[in-house]
Order: structure tokens, then sequence, then C-alpha cells
């Protein structure tokens, strides 16, 4: 009975060591889309991460500066960072926020945001991550019952 309970741990398990739950995500930094995108780098992250991008401009009439960065942020602050909640500058009059998140392996490897259509594909992304979880979670549980009896 043991035997069928480690077995079922390390299929589980090695879901995460051949990354299936992982996120591909590209990040960068620059004062210029254009000069992001030239510094464009790929990383993998864990899947409670989600692909994001953002840009600050500050305009206060004689100085204008903008910032554009690509990245990784936790799923659970998707909401407010899609509304423009980066950081507290973002609520002075001269800074203008805009940022997005998504949730597909590179999906910000372009500019996620000019495009409408990213945020129907993220989340379905989301639910086939989801699902994969929810299935290999039910493997476990399902191995380890049987192994009970």
């Amino acid at each position: 009975m043991k035997i069928e309970l480690f077995v079922g741990y390390i299929f589980f398990c090695s879901f995460w060591a051949i990354g299936i739950f992982n996120i591909h995500c590209y990040y960068c930094s620059g004062p210029s889309y254009e000069e992001c995108q030239r510094n464009l780098k790929l990383d993998e992250y864990a899947d409670y991460a989600a692909c994001m991008q953002y840009h600050v401009r500050f305009d206060n009439g004689s100085a204008k500066l903008d910032s554009f960065f690509k990245g990784v942020i936790p799923k659970r602050f998707c909401e407010q960072f899609s509304k423009g909640n980066i950081t507290n500058m973002c609520y002075h009059p001269f800074y203008e926020c805009k940022a997005k998140c998504c949730h597909e392996d590179y999906c910000n490897k372009g500019n996620i945001l000019d495009t409408g259509s990213q945020a129907s594909s993220s989340r379905k992304a989301v639910f086939i991550s989801d699902g994969v979880v929810a299935m290999g979670l039910f493997l476990g549980v399902s191995l380890t019952a049987f192994s009970v009896n």
C-alpha cells in the first residue's frame, strides 16, 4: 500500500520537475518600447505567476518621461495591476500608468497593451492550466485513496 502512495506522490511531483506547471515569460525594461524589446530575455517562472507588461508616462507639461517594463507578477495582483494600480505614483496627476497581465507561455513577447484580443485567450490559458493542476491533484488523491484500501 505504501508503495502505491509513494509512486503516486513521485508521479505527481514529477510534473513540477519537468516544468508542466511553469509559465515562460519575457522580461525587459527601457525608456521606450523599442529599447525594451531590444533587451528582451526569456525565463521560466512558477505557475502562480502571470506574464505582464506596463508603461508609465510622466508628463508635467514641460518634461516627459516614459518607462516600459515586461516581466512577471503574482496572479492575485493582476486585476488591480491591469487597472493601472502599479505604484502609488500612478495616482499622481502627472503620471499615466497602463498595465496588463497575460497567462500563456510567451504571451508578453509583443505589445500586449495595444491588443484587445489577449484578454480572451489569457482566460482560456488559465482554465487549461488550472485543469492540468486539477487533473494532477485528482490523480494524486485517487492513488492515495486506492493505496489506503
